[in-house]
């Protein structure tokens, strides 16, 4: 007999996540029925090159808010879509900074820019006994669509203009390049 639970908590982690992949995060998840619910989640994905420890580092968090169809009493194939905002950083440490300048400069944010879009996916969910949740999402696309902070305090210290035009076009690029996911597994509780 199937149980009608109407939350469910899971942990994730997503193998290939762009712009910057392996992300973890957490979803709650609030269900309307047993085939409809709302989600909330947050995933967030780091990078520093750890040979070089201070250099600098990349860091994306994602809180997503998504309307989940799924099949009976949650589980089987999912659709989902919803929106979604993100915050991409790419941070430049104090060693680098000195090593470049030949005295002491703090680190600092060099990049950061904050975005609102939409997403749309599939995936599959099994429902163990009622209340274990192992999930896949197999394939999702997120769009940016409109940019909401765009913070350059690199572009402050170029002083060649090829190379603030190279950096902007990058910029533009990390602003809207569609973000796709492949193989976000989940783990968690339904109650």
């Amino acid at each position: 007999m199937l149980i009608y639970r109407d939350s469910i908590r899971t942990g994730h982690y997503s193998l290939l996540d762009l712009m910057l992949p392996s992300k973890i995060g957490l979803m709650v998840e609030r269900r309307d029925d047993a085939r409809t619910s709302w989600a909330f989640e947050f995933s967030h994905g780091s990078f520093s090159p750890f040979f070089f420890k201070d250099l600098g580092s990349f860091s994306e968090d994602r809180f997503t808010i998504s309307r989940r169809l799924s099949g009976f009493d949650g589980g089987g194939f999912q659709f989902f879509y919803g929106a979604f905002y993100q915050q991409f950083k790419l941070a430049i440490g104090s060693e680098l900074l000195n090593r470049l300048s030949g005295g002491y400069y703090p680190g600092f944010d060099a990049i950061r820019i904050g975005g609102i879009g939409a997403m749309i996916g599939v995936g599959y969910r099994w429902m163990i006994q009622g209340k274990f949740v192992v999930a896949i999402d197999g394939l999702a696309w997120s769009q940016p669509l409109f940019t909401t902070s765009s913070e350059t305090r690199f572009l402050e210290i170029v002083s060649n203009q090829n190379d603030r035009e190279d950096i902007e076009k990058g910029i533009r690029v990390m602003e809207y390049f569609p973000r796709f996911l492949v193989a976000k597994f989940s783990f968690g509780y339904a109650f």
